[in-house]
């Protein structure tokens, strides 16, 4: 007996994102572009390298493991390897499944936290004054006194930019992202199962909600929002060096064509300013 069935969320995954390229080279050259020939940001950017690549590989692969987990078990409930229904009305279901999902999906939120404290803390984006360790992954009391201690003192009024991505991101997924986190990590908290329903003639599968809200559209959320944070601190701190460095020479600039990593295009490039229409500059 075949089974229909509507797969209602889905994710990308692969290699596309291309992680090395965007969060490594790209990071790079910029920071070439804005502190050239300065060893100490040579040495910085090899210890980033060195302790934070598998930072990032890891969560990048749990990411991809939740998704695929995903994919496969809706895919065995639609086929019939997990779910039959009999013309008697009666219907078996194999759940086993859904532990290894969950257990990624704790995986994942556990991660999540120590992936941005340990960005934070490589001082690839730290410049004596700013010290995004004390902002990035803190309480909102120690973040509101290093913000004061540090505003008045910035080298570069632009700066504040820093403060207004970290806290829209607080605002848009990092509280929240955290949240859940803590409710696994501290509070044992349990996922709810995935809901199958048969309604004429047609399979509904209902994924995991938590607080009214589907646990894959959250992750995919938490995810892609935590590693454009990242590139959005890391290109404004090398691109506001490179345009004082320069007297406005060299600019951070938005990438207004395809953005593809895993074959060298970005969403930021610095550069010098030479009125490339496919480019939007961000720092005058």
């Amino acid at each position: 007996m075949g089974l229909l069935g509507k797969i209602v969320y889905t994710s990308p995954h692969g290699t596309s994102q291309g992680i090395i390229s965007r969060f490594f080279l790209n990071f790079k050259k910029m920071s070439d572009m804005a502190f050239m020939g300065d060893i100490t940001r040579e040495n910085l950017y090899d210890e980033y390298y060195e302790n934070n690549l598998d930072d990032f590989t890891n969560f990048y692969d749990g990411y991809q493991n939740v998704i695929q987990l995903r994919k496969e078990y809706i895919e065995g409930i639609i086929s019939g390897k997990y779910y039959s229904r009999f013309d008697s009305g009666e219907f078996t279901a194999d759940k086993s499944p859904e532990v290894k999902i969950k257990k990624a999906i704790q995986d994942f939120f556990k991660d999540g936290k120590p992936f941005l404290t340990n960005f934070a803390k490589s001082r690839l984006l730290n410049d004596g004054v700013l010290q995004l360790e004390r902002l990035l992954v803190v309480s909102e009391k120690n973040y509101k006194t290093a913000k004061d201690e540090m505003i008045s003192s910035l080298p570069y009024k632009v700066y504040e930019v820093f403060f207004n991505l970290i806290e829209d991101a607080q605002d848009a997924f990092k509280k929240d992202f955290f949240l859940i986190r803590d409710k696994f990590e501290h509070n044992s908290f349990r996922l709810p199962d995935f809901e199958t329903n048969f309604e004429n003639g047609t399979l509904h599968i209902i994924d995991p909600h938590i607080n009214g809200q589907n646990i894959f559209k959250l992750i995919d959320l938490y995810y892609y929002s935590s590693l454009n944070l990242i590139e959005d601190l890391a290109a404004y701190f090398f691109g506001i060096n490179a345009y004082h460095r320069s007297n406005g020479m060299i600019t951070l600039f938005s990438n207004n064509g395809l953005v593809e990593p895993s074959n060298f295009r970005f969403r930021y490039t610095i550069t010098l300013d030479v009125g490339d229409p496919d480019l939007t500059k961000l720092i005058n």
